[in-house]
Formats: structure tokens, C-alpha cells, sequence
């Protein structure tokens, strides 16, 4: 017994004295404690490994049935070393071959571990480095199961637990975590490494190789982030990064996945940010001086983002208050939405290639720098119901890319927009307070809102600017010579006195106006819909405007420039303090259609062309001196318009002219085609009225002035009279007939002869009698004869019932002269003759108030004679009543021909108490003065005023015993012929009466 004894005294002592390495050969599942377990390198019976051994585990489950302290453990394939509440702790070191670790392992201070082969190693327990471990995972699976913890240790002062991942694995186990208060760092593989575990980090993180990925984030970081140049540090999930935390390094941070990340803390750093999560809080300064990329995801929170390198914004939004720095650049790239609702303060360039950037409320984007737009046409707006942000631009802000970007947000300019290359259209609201906005030939600005131009900005270069809803305003007087200002909608309105080398519009919608004198060398305006209204006098060298719709509405007068009109549809419309507009035209006006209803003024110069199918419309006046060609198309001229025209109208289309307004013509009105012209305003003709074809008037018809039908020679048909008054020009060129060898004038109604006849012989016209006018109306419908007639040698004219009949050659009689003069009770009639050749005898004619002539008397000839004979006949058989006579007297010849003197008239007073008007004259415009002569013993009465249209314009009743009589007429009578006719009821008389002659 003392033996056996002092034999495991001696065993004991020998186990505390000298290490063993101890195999467990145990069954799988048996505990630790049990000796029967182990088979150790020492001739200690009943050995269980302990303080200073050295343990090898591999295949077997070990139950750690008690606290225990070893040298080492290496843990080989299939070994599970397993606890419920004992703790295992190693003094220096722990192989971990393979295997799983479901217990608390403590690796001592200074100890290490070692990671090594490719087989599975799994965490179900604790894993604890103390200070100055230093931990090495070269190769195999590593999973942190539910429960695990790996846990490494850091106190100031004592070198911290390290665990160095030195190839490209993943560490397992969604469920696990890992608690770093020492260094947790990736040193080797180019590749990513997963970390799937919870994470918090009090000490660091250093990734010195390739890509550290923290799967679930990192849910506490108050330590810090090392990352080297060319590596990268991804942070999924979430993360919280306290005060006092740091990161350093060249290389990336990178915030992804789902966040929320919270950067609570005060950062200056070269690590690049790649912010790529749901959502980034930031929180303090963050001033990374690397480079910053926003690739998804909301980045916010009440810190400030200072950015010293240079951002890439991908996509994602940015609701932290952000500055840049001068050298800094910001792109905005992917086709992807950026999102700010924050403040960016940037001096640098920013780069937008591509994707829309909207600007939330609380949002504000200012541009101190240089901001190019490159992409083919984005968005610049704003998300509803958020309400929208701003933009301000201090700096450069310029269209390259071609395509057409919209800017959807409150914009202010200080400085230059450049458009030079694309378009840019604003559909929300804009104001240009000073600077510039520069559009390039070629390139476009689209207006679809309101937008302000305030005095000391300015608009220049030659492209477009297109106005199509809201109201804009220019107050500028700054304006270049843009290639065309186009308004398809809302309103632009220009109240500064502009003064570009060419102004040029395009309205097809909307409004135009132009508040203040407008100065280019020309103002070139189309009007296709829309309005252009023109409220201050503008002084162009050139004004063109070309309408087919809309309005143009004048409330100046424009006398100033030389003007050039061209109008197929629309109104051309002014009014000036209740009166119309007046424009002056000084080149040309192509009329195809529309409303015309201000007053053209068009001198010698100008000409007017009415062409086209449209009906045009003169609500105005145009007076015009210069060249009129109506060739097409209907000219309406309804009451208060009214056409004076001065120069040539010359008319080759058989159209109308309707309405109830007038047409004056003091030049030359000529008619080409050979159709009828209905023309329904009354119409008056003081100058030359020429021409072929038909005239056919409606309201009235004054003709006071020239008469020259034909186109040398041709024919021309009135509807109306042949006014009193009016001179007759007549060409003859050959006997090839009337209208095609000499002129010919039919007149539907009366024609009444007086003033002048004047014919010019064209070519060689032989002798014969040639009708030059012809009467349609009732009975004799030819009345009185011409004051004055200018023919040709050889030339005489003869009248009949219903004709003008000119006679070249020799006559049988040359008249000298015939006369009727009226005696109390007879007419006496006086004629003499030049020269007779068989002339036979004389027929008296005589018609009474307007009837055809009949036979009321014969004289007989001289036959042949060269002297002058004079003949008289005395008309004793006449009415015993007041009526017109007219006489003529019918020269026979031997051989029966024929030929008429000239026509003369006498009132006839009647044979019975007779009366007539002694004299009837105007000494003012608005007084007539009449004297009667009547018996002592006549009745009453009644003068009447009457116009050469048959109209009784004023009556008055006379006392019988009245002779003299100053009458005051109720208006004055423009020019023009009148007659005052007195009656008894039984006998009537007439005067006629000439005024403005």
C-alpha cells in the first residue's frame, strides 16, 4: 500500500512538473474529466489534460464537464469540443484545423490562434482573444453560429487582440456575432470577404487586402475603420458610428444595403465614401478629402457633407446639407433619379451625364461653379406631394449634351446659362435677375412657365426662344439678335426698350406684347394663331409681318418703319384712344385673307396684292397711293370700312366686293378681267375709271371723274348711270368692231352726258361711224350732251336715243352750233351750219320729260355750201304744264342718210299761270339761296332738295306771295349735282344745281 501510494505521489508530481500532450481517444461524447478519455505522452495513469498541456482533438465530441486551463488545443476534423457553462481557457495557442467549438473559449494575453487547412470551423460558443492575441485564418470555412461569439479584446495601453483574415473567406452565421474591441483586419486574397455575423467595433477594422464585406453592418462603431488605398470596407445592413469613431486610410468605405447608417461623428479623412444604402444619417462633419460616391439610397440627416475631392452621384438621395470645395467635381451619372433635399453649396464643376435630378422642398442646389449638363436631355424637377426646391445659379450653367433637358423647379440665374448644345425648357417658374442667358444658333430655350428677365439680365445669340404657357416678362433692354422668338402659348411680354440687330417672331398660340419701343434694324413677325399686340410705338428700319390666324392688334400709331405686310387669315386689328390705329405702309402688303380693322396708310411707293380664294375683310380704312392687284378672292368692306384708293386699283379677277361700306377711288380704279365685278359698298369716282368686263354696283354709284373703258381699246359695262359729270376717254384703233377696234361704254341704266368727251385715235382707223356708248334704260335713255369734246381731225359725234355715235370723215353737214331757248309761250330753236353737201333737209325732234323724240317739224337745206347758214324754228305746240324738253335736229341727205346734231334742253313752264326758278345757288355749304319768278296771284309752294339719285334730302313750304328766299339746309352737301324742284300742285319746275364745281 505505501508503495502504490508513493508511486501517485510520484505520478502527481510528475504531471505537475512535466507537460503532456494528451490525445483524446475517448468515445465521441464522453466528458473531458473522465482520465479513461485520454491517452497522454507521460506514464501518468488516470491522466486528464490540464494547466501546461498540450490537447489534440480529431473526430470526437468532448463533453467539458469542468473549468480547465491547457497549454494548447489543436482541433482536427470532425472534433466538437462542447459545454453547457464551463470555460476553457488556453494559454498559447489554438490550432483549429476543423471542427466546432460549442463552449466558451478564452485565448489568454499574448496566446495565439491559428486557422489553418480547408475544413469547416464552427463558433456555437464563445471565442474570447485577450489583449496581444493574435489570431490567423488562412484557410476553410468559418461559421458563427446562434450563440457564438467571437470576442477580441483591447485595453488601452496592452497591444490588442487581432484576428487577420489571410484570404479571401467568408465568416458564416447570420445569427453569430462579433464583438472587436481589439483589431479585426483583412491582410491577403484580392477578392471580397463576407463577414454574415453581428458586428460592433470599439477597436478597429483594418482591411489591408481586397474587400472586407460586413454582411449585417455594424450595429455599434465607436473605434475605428482602416482602409487601405485599393481596398474596400462594405458595409450591409446597418450600421451606428458614434462619436469618437474615426476612419482612415485611402482606399473605400462603402454604406450599402438596407441601413439605416448612422454617422454620428466628426470625420476628416482620405477614405473614399461610397454611400450605396437605403439609408445614411449624418450626423457632426463629414469631411471626407477623397473621393465620394452616392450610388442609392437616401443619405440625411443635420450634419454637413464637406466634399474635398470629388462625387459621383449615381443615383439615390441627398438630404444632408453638402459644400464643395474649388478643385472638387461633382457627376451625376446612370440613368437612375438623384434626390435632393438638402442644401449643395458647390464651387467646382458639376458633370450631369445622365438620369433625372430632383430637388425636393428643403432642397436647394447652388452653383457658385461650373455646372454642364452632357446627357442627351434629363429632368430637372421635383417629386409630388413633396413640393419643390430650388435652384441658384452664381456661376456657369450649360447645355452640351444635344437632347432636351427640362428644368421643373423654382430656378434664379445671378450669372450665365449657356445653351450650347440641345435644348433646355423650364416648366417651373424662373427669374433671371442679372447675368446673362446665352442661347447658341441652332439651339432652343422651351418656356412652359412663368419666366422674368429683370433689367440687368440680358438674352443673346442667335438661337431660338420658345414661350409655350405661363407668362414671362422681359424687362431687359440687354437682347441679341436671336434667330426667332417663337410663342406657342401662355404670354411673353417685353417692357424695356430693346434694340437687337433683327427682332423675328413666331405666334401660333398665346400672346405677344410688346409694352416698349422696340429698335432692331428689323421686326420680322408671323402670325399663325395667338396674339401680337404692339401697346408702344416701335421703331424698326423694317417691319414684316406674315399672318394666316390669330390677332395683331395695334394700339400705336406705326408711321416710322418701312413696312411690309403679308395676311391670309386672322385680324389686323387697332384701336388709339376710341380711334383706329394707323400704319403706315411703305413697301408691300400680300393680302390672301383675313380681318383687316385699323387704317393703312400706303404711299406712291408701296403696293397691295389681293390674291387667293379667302374672302378679305376690311373692317378699317386703307388709303393707298401706290399699286393695288386684285387677282382672286372676294374683297368684303362691311359699314364703317371704307377703301380710298389714291394709286392703281387694278382688278383681273372677276370677283365681289361686299358689304355696306364705301370705296373712293382718286386714282385709277382699272378693270382687266372680262367677267362682271358686283361691287355692293356704295361707290364714288373722282379719278379714272378704266378697264373691260362688267361693273355691277349695289349701295350707290357717284361718278364725277375720268371714264376710259377699253385696254386699248376694249369694253367696259356699268349696272348703274352714267353720272352727270363725268369725262369720257375713248381710243379707236380699226374697224374690227366694238370693244376689239375701238372702246365701248354700256351703260344698264341712264347715261347722262355732260363735262367732257375726249377721243384719241391709236391707228389707222378708216371713215365710218363707230358707237362708242350705249344706253339700256327706259326710252331715251341717253340725256343732255358733253360741255366740251376733243376729237381728232376729221372726227364728229352724233347722239341718239341711246348712243354716242363718233363719225370720221367728211360730213354732210358741220354743225356750228344749236341751241333751245324757251319764251313765254313758244320754244325757239337757233342752228348753223359750216359747210352742207347734198343736204337735203332738217327733221325737228323733240322729246318731252324723258319720252322718245318724235317728228315735229321740217326745214329745208341749202344742199351745197361753204358758207355758214343758220336756220330757226319756232316750237309753238307744247303742254300747258312744267316739263323737261330736249331737242335735236335730224339732218337728211339726198340720198337719204342721216346724222344728228348735238342735244339741247329747255325747262318748259307751261302756257298757264307759269313759274320757274330764276336763280338757285349755294353762297355757303349750309345755305341756299333761291329767286322765283311767279304772278302776284300763284298759290303756294313746295321746294324740295333733291340729289341726282332722285332722293329728297330737305322740303320747305313758300307763302304765295314769297319771290326771294335764303333757305338753311340741315347739313352741309358734300360735292356733287342736286336739283331743287317747285311745285303748286298743278305745275312743276326744276333747277339744277352744282356744288363744289
Amino acid at each position: 500500500m505505501k508503495y502504490w501510494c508513493a508511486l501517485l505521489i510520484l505520478c502527481l508530481s510528475t504531471s505537475s512538473l512535466f507537460a503532456a500532450l494528451c490525445d483524446f481517444t475517448g468515445p465521441s461524447g464522453s466528458s473531458w474529466s473522465e482520465p479513461d478519455n485520454w491517452t497522454c505522452d507521460c506514464s501518468c495513469p488516470e491522466k486528464v489534460p490540464e494547466m501546461g498541456d498540450d490537447v489534440f482533438i480529431s473526430g470526437k465530441t468532448v463533453i467539458l464537464d469542468l473549468g480547465i486551463q491547457v497549454k494548447s488545443i489543436n482541433l482536427m476534423a470532425g472534433a466538437i469540443l462542447e459545454s453547457p457553462t464551463h470555460l476553457l481557457e488556453i494559454t498559447e495557442g489554438l490550432i483549429w484545423a476543423s471542427g466546432t467549438i460549442k463552449t466558451s473559449v478564452r485565448i489568454l494575453s499574448f496566446g495565439a490562434v491559428a486557422m489553418v487547412t480547408g475544413g469547416p470551423k464552427t463558433l456555437d460558443g464563445n471565442l474570447a482573444l485577450d489583449t496581444g492575441v493574435s489570431a490567423t485564418w488562412d484557410a476553410g470555412s468559418f461559421s458563427i453560429s446562434v450563440g457564438g461569439e467571437l470576442l477580441l479584446a483591447g485595453d488601452p495601453g496592452l497591444p490588442p487582440a487581432e484576428f487577420a483574415i489571410t484570404f479571401d473567406g467568408d465568416i458564416g452565421g447570420a445569427d453569430g456575432l462579433i464583438s472587436n474591441g481589439g483589431v479585426f483586419k483583412k491582410v491577403a486574397g484580392m477578392g471580397t470577404s463576407t463577414i454574415s455575423p453581428g458586428f460592433t467595433n470599439g477597436g478597429g477594422i483594418v482591411v489591408m487586402s481586397g474587400t472586407l464585406e460586413m454582411d449585417q453592418g455594424i450595429s455599434d462603431n465607436s473605434g475605428s475603420l482602416d482602409i487601405a488605398a485599393g481596398t474596400a470596407l462594405r458595409i450591409l445592413g446597418s450600421s451606428a458610428h458614434a462619436m469618437g469613431a474615426t476612419i482612415g486610410g485611402g482606399g473605400s468605405l462603402e454604406l450599402s444595403d438596407t441601413g439605416p447608417h448612422d454617422l454620428d461623428l466628426d470625420f476628416s479623412g482620405p477614405t473614399e465614401i461610397i454611400f450605396d444604402a437605403e439609408t445614411v444619417h449624418i450626423e457632426g462633419l463629414f469631411n471626407p478629402t477623397a473621393d465620394v460616391e452616392l450610388r442609392s439610397g437616401l443619405v440625411a440627416g443635420g450634419g454637413l457633407l464637406i466634399i474635398e475631392g470629388d462625387m459621383i452621384w449615381r443615383g439615390g438621395g441627398l438630404g444632408v446639407n453638402t459644400d464643395f470645395l474649388d478643385l472638387s467635381s461633382l457627376e451625376l451619372s446612370t440613368t437612375a433619379v438623384k434626390t435632393l433635399t438638402a442644401i449643395i453649396d458647390h464651387e467646382g464643376l458639376t458633370d450631369w451625364q445622365d438620369g433625372n435630378l430632383f430637388v425636393n422642398a428643403g432642397g436647394s442646389f447652388i452653383n457658385n461653379g461650373a455646372f454642364d449638363i452632357g446627357g442627351m436631355g434629363d429632368e430637372m424637377a421635383f417629386a409630388l406631394p413633396d413640393g419643390p426646391g430650388t435652384f441658384i445659379n452664381n456661376g456657369s450653367f450649360t447645355s452640351l449634351g444635344g437632347g432636351s433637358t427640362e428644368i421643373g423647379l423654382p430656378f434664379t440665374n445671378t450669372s450665365i446659362v449657356h445653351i450650347d448644345n440641345g435644348q433646355l425648357e423650364f416648366t417651373h417658374p424662373a427669374t433671371f435677375s442679372s447675368g446673362a442667358l446665352l442661347i447658341d444658333e441652332g439651339e432652343t430655350l422651351l418656356v412652359n412657365t412663368d419666366m422674368f428677365f429683370a433689367a440687368p439680365a440680358g438674352i443673346l445669340g442667335q438661337g431660338e426662344a420658345r414661350f409655350s404657357s405661363g407668362t414671362s416678362r422681359l424687362e431687359t433692354t440687354v437682347i441679341g439678335r436671336l434667330d426667332k422668338w417663337i410663342i406657342s402659348g401662355g404670354e411673353l411680354q417685353i417692357d424695356a426698350a430693346i434694340d437687337p440687330e433683327a427682332f423675328e417672331t413666331d405666334i401660333s398660340a398665346g400672346k405677344l406684347d410688346l409694352q416698349e419701343n422696340i429698335l432692331p434694324d428689323s421686326l420680322i413677325a408671323t402670325i399663325s394663331g395667338g396674339t401680337l399686340e404692339i401697346s408702344s410705338s416701335i421703331s424698326p428700319i423694317h417691319f414684316f409681318l406674315t399672318q394666316s390666324a390669330g390677332t395683331v392688334d395695334l394700339e400705336v400709331d406705326l408711321d416710322g418703319p418701312q413696312t411690309t405686310l403679308v395676311q391670309s387669315g386672322g385680324t389686323l386689328k387697332g384701336i388709339v384712344e376710341g380711334f383706329l390705329s394707323e400704319l403706315t405702309l411703305t413697301e408691300s402688303f400680300d393680302w390672301t385673307g383675313g380681318l383687316v380693322d385699323l387704317v393703312i396708310t400706303g404711299d406712291g411707293s408701296s403696293t397691295i396684292a389681293l390674291s387667293g380664294p379667302a374672302t378679305k375683310t376690311l373692317g378699317g380704312v386703307i388709303s393707298h397711293d401706290g399699286l393695288t392687284s386684285w387677282s382672286d378672292g372676294n374683297l368684303a368692306i362691311p359699314l364703317g370700312g371704307g377703301w380710298e384708293n389714291g394709286g392703281t386699283f387694278h382688278v383681273s379677277s372677276d370677283s365681289s366686293m361686299t358689304g355696306d361700306g364705301s370705296f373712293s377711288n382718286s386714282g385709277t380704279f382699272l378693270k382687266t378681267g372680262s367677267g362682271d365685278l358686283s361691287i355692293a359698298p356704295s361707290f364714288s369716282n373722282g379719278g379714272t375709271l378704266a378697264g373691260v368686263g362688267g361693273l355691277s354696283y349695289g349701295l350707290s354709284f357717284a361718278n364725277t371723274g375720268v371714264t376710259r373703258p377699253g385696254l386699248s381699246p376694249g369694253m367696259l359695262r356699268l349696272s348703274q348711270q352714267f353720272s352727270n359729270g363725268s369725262r369720257l376717254e375713248l381710243e379707236l384703233a380699226d374697224n374690227s368692231g366694238p370693244g376689239l377696234g375701238h372702246d365701248l361704254l354700256i351703260v344698264n341704266d341712264t347715261a347722262w352726258l355732260s363735262d367732257s368727251l375726249i377721243v384719241t385715235e391709236l391707228g389707222s382707223v378708216p371713215d365710218g361711224s363707230y358707237t362708242v356708248l350705249i344706253c339700256r334704260g327706259e326710252g331715251q335713255c341717253l340725256q343732255g350732251d358733253f360741255d366740251v369734246a376733243e376729237l381728232p381731225p376729221t372726227y364728229t359725234y352724233s347722239l341718239t336715243d341711246t348712243s354716242v355715235v363718233l363719225i370720221k370723215g367728211a360730213l354732210p353737214v358741220s354743225w356750228q352750233s344749236f341751241s333751245a331757248r324757251g319764251l313765254r309761250d313758244r320754244v325757239q330753236l337757233d342752228w348753223t351750219t359750216a359747210t352742207e353737201q347734198n343736204n337735203d333737209y332738217f327733221v325737228i325732234e323733240r322729246a318731252l320729260g324723258g319720252a322718245a323724240f318724235i317728228e315735229i317739224g321740217e326745214v329745208a337745206g341749202s344742199g351745197n355750201t361753204d358758207s355758214p347758214t343758220s336756220y330757226q324754228f319756232f316750237d309753238q305746240a307744247l303742254p300747258n304744264y312744267s316739263t323737261l324738253i330736249a331737242y335735236r335736229i335730224k339732218q337728211v341727205d339726198l340720198d337719204g342718210s342721216f346724222s344728228y346734231s348735238p342735244i339741247d334742253q329747255v325747262r318748259w313752264q307751261g302756257n298757264r299761270q307759269p313759274f320757274y326758278i330764276d336763280l338757285a345757288h349755294l353762297p355757303s355749304p349750309n345755305e341756299l339761296h333761291i329767286r322765283l319768278q311767279r304772278p302776284a296771284s300763284s298759290r303756294a309752294l313746295r321746294l324740295a332738295l333733291i340729289d341726282l339719285h332722285g332722293r329728297v334730302l330737305q322740303e320747305m313750304q313758300l307763302a304765295s306771295e314769297q319771290e326771294e328766299i335764303f333757305w338753311p339746309l340741315s347739313r352741309k352737301l358734300p360735292q356733287g349735282i342736286y336739283f331743287i324742284r317747285a311745285e303748286d300742285g298743278q305745275q312743276m319746275t326744276s333747277s339744277k344745281l352744282l356744288q363744289g364745281y
